[in-house]
């Protein structure tokens, strides 16, 4: 099939388009200056929105205000006996013993966080939560 030649009209509207192109890419990217800058105004003010806590959660700045509900054991154990036990596994070099994992290598044995990638790949607290008719609170970005 043949080009058909170019008529004095279709150069004209050829102009006449890269005009029109060349102010919609110039609009585009002022949009994209104001929309970077909405979403930095918009992450600041994500930020200032603090977690839901029941009334009877004391307001402080550090944990002393806490106070101890409850305390739990394994059965036949106390807590002395568990720190008397902890101390014997780490030694006095506080190095640690092999067998006893660290909370972020016993995440990784049972999958439930990718290191690699740097987030949370467990999702089971979310997915019970909301078969339960509960709302999640959480702010997108950071999930990931």
């Amino acid at each position: 099939m043949k080009k058909k030649p170019l008529t004095p009209e279709d150069i004209s509207k050829k102009d006449e388009l890269l005009k029109d192109k060349n102010e919609w890419t110039k609009k585009k990217s002022e949009l994209d200056e104001i929309a970077k800058q909405k979403e930095i105004e918009l992450n600041s003010c994500l930020l200032l929105i603090g977690n839901i806590v029941d009334d009877s959660v004391p307001v402080s700045m550090d944990e002393k205000d806490n106070a101890v509900l409850k305390l739990w054991w394994p059965a036949g154990r106390t807590e002395e006996e568990e720190r008397a036990r902890r101390s014997k596994l780490i030694g006095k070099d506080g190095k640690g013993v092999v067998g006893l994992s660290s909370h972020h290598e016993v995440l990784e044995r049972i999958e439930g966080y990718d290191s690699a990638r740097g987030k949370s790949v467990e999702t089971f607290p979310l997915r019970l939560y909301s078969k339960k008719s509960h709302d999640s609170l959480i702010i997108p970005y950071y999930l990931y």
